[in-house]
């Protein structure tokens, strides 16, 4: 683009100096770096929301889950399997336990080619909770248990909070606050 000069006198007879509309190399870098800011801003915030979506919809489904343990569990000889599909049928089956994850999304999902089907319900990381046996846990009822936001589980039956790098994000039902209200 030119730049044009021109030269007009103006009230006081001295000559005014006008530019065109274009913008200076400098001009353009400092627009240009303010723009990569704002979008880097923009883009770290829209993680940081994502993530605590991801994070608040996790407790949700495991805060349910662990209610609806405990709600089992107050019949009398109440037992469960090992196995976290069988484990979702029975509380499905159970109405007092149902009614508690009539809110949460239920998968079934089929095993390659046996046809076998499993239920499932996933974290707010996508990848599917698992339910560790009372044996497991150390506990009277066992617990359900999400791999958290770096997706892996570790070792799920021995938490710490110097845990491997792995299971120190892991999130537990029976550590969530309640979150169905």
């Amino acid at each position: 683009m030119q730049r044009s000069d021109r030269h007009e006198p103006n009230k006081g007879g001295a000559a005014r100096v006008h530019r065109s509309m274009g913008l200076s190399l400098a001009e353009t870098l400092f627009t240009a770096v303010v723009l990569a800011i704002v979008l880097g801003i923009l883009v770290f915030i829209s993680q940081n929301v994502r993530k605590r979506g991801e994070i608040e919809e996790t407790e949700y489904r495991l805060s349910a889950l662990n209610s609806a343990l405990k709600v089992f569990y107050e019949k009398p000889n109440a037992m469960l399997p090992a196995d976290t599909s069988n484990v979702l049928i029975q509380l499905l089956d159970e109405p007092s336990s149902a009614k508690l994850l009539k809110d949460i999304p239920i998968n079934v999902v089929s095993e390659g080619d046996t046809g076998r089907q499993r239920v499932e319900i996933l974290d707010g990381f996508d990848n599917p909770i698992r339910y560790i046996t009372p044996e497991q846990r150390g506990n009277e009822i066992g617990d359900f248990v999400s791999a958290g936001a770096d997706r892996m589980f570790g070792d799920s039956t021995n938490q710490t909070q110097h845990g491997s790098k792995q299971s120190v994000d892991n999130m537990f039902g029976s550590e969530t606050e309640t979150k169905m209200e």
